[in-house]
């Protein structure tokens, strides 16, 4: 049996996010991470095994199966690890905030990365509603936003899609207040700097590369923003609300 045959840790992520039943705080995601840790110990008395096999997972009644339910724990850790998700002994991160939003956006972009993804398919769940530009940009800027990439979708059909070898995902994020009293983070385009005034407070944003293993550099995308319990994508929003006030 092959741990990454099926994505198991993936699944296995999302049944953990769904248990909390409301947006997780960093003490949800702890508690989830000590029980992961936990069940490693004691993959069947933990409960782990039978969710697996509710899952579609068969053949775990043998040392071989709980073996293998031991690897994909340890891929759920590593997922949950590079999803930006601290434990209590590590140093304090970012904003509870911007740490789940990346979480949450690192499980919406990795399937953009797998062989023979639909790209197409999956970048038309970004695309923002009429409603979602109010709830990211001020007043003033909302329509002409709405009217600009209301265009864009419709003419262009912006597609997120990775290179060749692509195989990993570069995330950063930065809440909308940051973005505004600080300006965006070096990671960001340097155009969010002439846009900070247009983004409503209390959204968090953020950018993405698809690059090779150990790289830096990749295909760069940004303007993603969660709006409730979903994300919209606004890529470079700069050149659509950049110059209005110019």
């Amino acid at each position: 049996m092959d741990p990454n045959e099926t994505d198991w840790s993936e699944l296995i992520t999302r049944a953990l996010l769904q248990q909390v039943g409301r947006e997780p705080t960093q003490e949800d995601m702890d508690r989830l991470i000590a029980e992961l840790e936990q069940a490693r110990q004691d993959p069947e008395g933990a409960g782990i095994g039978r969710q697996l096999r509710a899952m579609g997972m068969a053949q775990l009644d043998n040392d071989e199966g709980m073996a293998f339910v031991g690897q994909v724990i340890d891929l759920t850790l590593q997922r949950l690890d590079k999803m930006g998700v601290t434990s209590a002994e590590k140093p304090q991160g970012p904003p509870e905030p911007v740490v789940m939003a990346q979480a949450q956006a690192r499980l919406l972009l990795e399937p953009f990365l797998k062989p023979g993804a639909d790209h197409a398919a999956l970048a038309t769940q970004l695309r923002p509603r009429p409603e979602d530009y109010d709830e990211v940009f001020e007043k003033a800027y909302a329509g002409v936003a709405r009217e600009a990439y209301e265009r864009i979708w419709e003419e262009m059909n912006p597609v997120p899609r990775p290179n060749a070898g692509q195989r990993e995902l570069l995330l950063a994020a930065a809440s909308s207040d940051d973005i505004r009293d600080q300006g965006a983070p070096g990671a960001f385009p340097g155009g969010f700097a002439r846009i900070r005034h247009t983004l409503l407070p209390g959204r968090v944003w953020l950018c993405w590369k698809f690059v090779r293993q150990g790289e830096r550099l990749g295909m760069a995308f940004d303007g993603l923003v969660r709006v409730g319990d979903r994300f919209c994508w606004f890529p470079k929003a700069w050149r659509v609300l950049g110059n209005i006030d110019a």
